[in-house]
């Protein structure tokens, strides 16, 4: 395994850096994310080379808008289709994910439903 190219870190109130360690992923609070990728050769990434990435939390500007409502409208109403579905008629779906591996019954029917009602 590659080594990485630096150490992600946190400045304190105090200005001081406290470092986090290497192959630190996710976000801490709503402050910062750090990530790990992988160089591709390209744009002066070393090939093999594991890079950390530090940058700043966003919230994403596609977050509410009226674009996304209908399928946000839609997957609401597959939730509450799934909830209202018999024992016995999830039984079905998920004897269907036996058959089709690593998905879910529930991730079937939500598919499904998106199918059927979908119209974005």
């Amino acid at each position: 395994m590659a080594p990485f190219t630096a150490r992600p870190f946190i400045t304190l109130d105090n200005g001081n850096k406290l470092v986090l360690g290497f192959g630190v992923r996710k976000q801490l609070a709503q402050t910062t994310i750090f990530r790990i990728r992988r160089g591709n050769g390209v744009y002066g990434a070393v090939l093999g080379r594991r890079y950390q990435d530090q940058y700043a939390y966003v919230v994403p500007s596609s977050i509410n808008n009226t674009e996304g409502q209908p399928a946000r409208n839609t997957l609401t109403a597959a939730v509450a289709a799934w909830q209202a579905l018999t024992e016995a008629q999830k039984d079905l779906w998920r004897s269907k994910e036996r058959r089709i591996k690593g998905t879910s019954g529930y991730a079937l029917f939500i598919r499904q439903y998106f199918k059927d009602n979908y119209n974005g």
